[in-house]
């Protein structure tokens, strides 16, 4: 059971780097589009 939680906290831990990584890609990407809208809108 020990064990079986340490793997679950490691993979976790990965999973929400991983998570976040995509998170500021997303970011990046939606800032990108809202300042494409803005321009468009002007």
């Amino acid at each position: 059971m020990l064990v079986d939680s340490e793997a679950n906290v490691s993979q976790r831990g990965s999973l929400a780097e991983m998570l976040r990584e995509r998170g500021d890609f997303q970011q990046r990407v939606a800032g990108r589009a809202a300042g494409t809208a803005l321009v468009v809108e002007r």
